[in-house]
């Protein structure tokens, strides 16, 4: 019999098939390491997949472990959901014991957490699962009491998708108060330049940073009347300002674009979610408006002017990138314990409110640059918080979906926790300026530019065709039978079976910016082998192998210490990922995991 505790959950939302990325990968920066390593503890195997057509009972057991086991019906719906996930990439002959044995470790991962006081059967003792009961419980409350006779039609969801094909290509500048939406307004109508006020004033800083770039806009990537002046606004003109919820826009559209066909049964669950969630927002509004009447709630009005007025004097600060950033002005302890509201049976503070947009946005400027954003803030603040008074009153944390995923999230804290001790320990795992030096002086060889490098290079002009010529080069395919499968393609000039390269000297055909990007991939390459394809800042794609290296010199720590960082951080996340896959493989010891043989070899069949 299954354990009877089990979620039935895969640990959050990772499912066995999702690959991660290649710890080979030494380009790839690794941010946030422990989650990463508990990502792929949690998930490895990395690929599995496939769907049984075999004649077995679904209560046959496939494996068995103490305290619970995998059947057939369990194994062909983790396929089912591998298939759908993967596609053609997956292969139930090959996969189908590593998804088995992953199935079972879950299992295994939930006793051990259980036995070692990782977790319990509640878990609603620790603040992080208490808050997402409690968001689970205002989600109840919305879906099944405020929502429950909103619905979707279907020639809404279909007008979505038509005015989807359609993106966007759009550059924004986003304000906090209506002042700056008036200055900037003023300033564009006098012909300032759209990207420099972009960059100067915009509180959305992804686009700040890029020139006031949003990138392709498609219908439910922003609010919803920003969205329908993009989609009006004629190519080159400047629109807004347009006040939402996010703030003031002025939208710019630099060109539209026709997007590849997707079929609308692959699209339609995006964007009936997208249109559930506009008519959504409106019903959601004065639902808690009329709970909000009924329970006499008041705004004070002097803390409201005390935010906006501290904010106005020293809430602005220079970010380290174009654009501006806020932050949220300090307040003595009794100004901290003001309240912002009160309503029949309660109040909450300054310092909640605080908390409350710390938590919610990325730039508090959006609810504290002003009286009305303030206002704005509370707003969205007093409906949380009357939600989730009304969420208990009518007994949402009773509702089994609510219980279960309170359980679920103390399962899934728990197996971290226990990972995380079994990979060392946090503090063991975290980065340290001193561990990238020691890293940098330890391996001298891989920071070496060399004196000059002998290669092949196949140059190709046509981006579709240069992974199969890599496919085949990898292969030891030679190089006069590339030439030849590729000789409509190739740049002549620039493929050549045996070429010397050397920093500036100008003895190719590649320009001296070319030179530098061969250089710097050969620098890592093993000798013998090829690398992946290049693009070119001449043009096209060139794919090398490594022939021989000339002895060079070390470059300085400061010119590759983001190498470095990423080549170390990669070391420790490979170490901590051997740890956590040797502790579940003694777990699977531990609980004498076992494989029906007969069974599993009937399911391919």
């Amino acid at each position: 019999m299954k354990i009877s505790h089990n979620s039935g959950s895969d640990c959050g939302s990772h499912r066995p098939g999702v690959r991660t990325a290649s710890l080979t990968n030494r380009r790839r920066a690794v941010l946030f390491l422990l989650p990463v390593v508990i990502v792929i503890g949690l998930n490895s195997p990395g690929v599995f997949g496939g769907q049984s057509s075999g004649s077995l009972e679904p209560e046959v057991v496939l494996a068995t472990f103490e305290g619970g086991e995998i059947t057939v019906k369990e194994f062909r719906d983790a396929m089912t959901a591998e298939a759908k996930e993967l596609g053609g990439d997956f292969d139930p002959m090959t996969h189908g014991r590593a998804l088995l044995e992953y199935l079972a470790t879950q299992e295994i991962l939930e006793l051990e957490a259980l036995a070692m006081g990782y977790a319990d059967e509640h878990g609603v003792r620790d603040p992080e699962i208490i808050e997402a009961k409690e968001k689970v419980m205002k989600n109840t409350l919305r879906r099944e009491v405020i929502l429950a006779g909103v619905d979707v039609s279907e020639d809404e969801i279909k007008e979505l998708y038509e005015r989807g094909k359609k993106r966007r290509l759009t550059r924004a500048i986003v304000l906090g108060n209506k002042e700056d939406a008036e200055r900037v307004g003023r300033e564009l109508a006098a012909g300032a330049d759209f990207v420099e006020m972009a960059e100067k004033w915009s509180l959305e800083l992804g686009s700040a940073s890029w020139k006031g770039i949003l990138g392709w806009v498609k219908p439910g990537d922003g609010p919803e009347d920003v969205e329908d002046l993009i989609y009006e606004l004629p190519v080159g003109e400047v629109g807004g300002p347009v006040h939402s919820a996010l703030g003031y826009y002025f939208v710019k559209v630099d060109s539209v674009g026709e997007m590849p066909e997707e079929p609308y049964e692959e699209q339609r669950d995006y964007y009936r979610s997208v249109v559930r969630k506009r008519k959504y927002s409106p019903v959601y509004t004065a639902y808690m408006d009329s709970v909000a009447r009924a329970l006499d709630v008041e705004y004070d009005e002097g803390t409201i002017e005390l935010i906006a007025d501290r904010f106005a004097g020293e809430g602005w600060i220079e970010d380290d990138r174009p654009g501006r950033a806020s932050r949220i002005p300090a307040f003595s302890p009794e100004e901290y314990a003001m309240p912002v509201f009160t309503f029949k049976g309660g109040s909450r503070t300054l310092d909640e409110y605080l908390e409350y947009i710390r938590t919610r946005v990325g730039n508090s400027a959006l609810y504290l640059a002003g009286p009305e954003e303030v206002e704005r803030g509370l707003r969205l603040f007093l409906h949380e918080t009357l939600a989730l008074r009304l969420a208990y009153e009518m007994g949402m944390d009773k509702v089994r979906g609510v219980r279960g995923h309170v359980r679920q999230r103390a399962f899934e804290k728990g197996k971290v926790d226990m990972l995380v001790e079994a990979a060392g320990g946090e503090e063991a795992n975290r980065p340290t300026e001193e561990g990238r030096s020691e890293y940098y002086e330890n391996n001298p060889h891989l920071y070496m530019q060399p004196g000059a490098v002998v290669v092949s290079i196949i140059n190709i002009l046509e981006e579709d065709a240069v992974h199969d010529l890599y496919l085949d080069a990898k292969e030891g395919v030679p190089f006069e039978q590339l030439e030849s499968d590729f000789r409509w393609i190739l740049d002549k000039d620039k493929t050549t079976q045996r070429l010397r390269l050397e920093s500036g000297d100008g003895s190719s055909a590649f320009t001296e910016e070319d030179e530098s990007v061969l250089l710097n991939v050969t620098r890592r390459m093993e000798l013998g082998a090829v690398s992946e394809p290049i693009p070119m800042p001449g043009g096209g794609y060139a794919v090398v192998k490594l022939l021989e290296r000339e002895e060079g010199k070390l470059l300085p720590y400061e010119e590759v210490r983001d190498e470095v960082s990423t080549d170390y951080n990669m070391q420790i996340l490979t170490g901590a990922t051997k740890k956590i896959e040797d502790f579940k493989e003694s777990l699977r010891e531990k609980y004498n995991y076992r494989v029906n043989e007969d069974a599993l070899e009937a399911m391919k069949h």
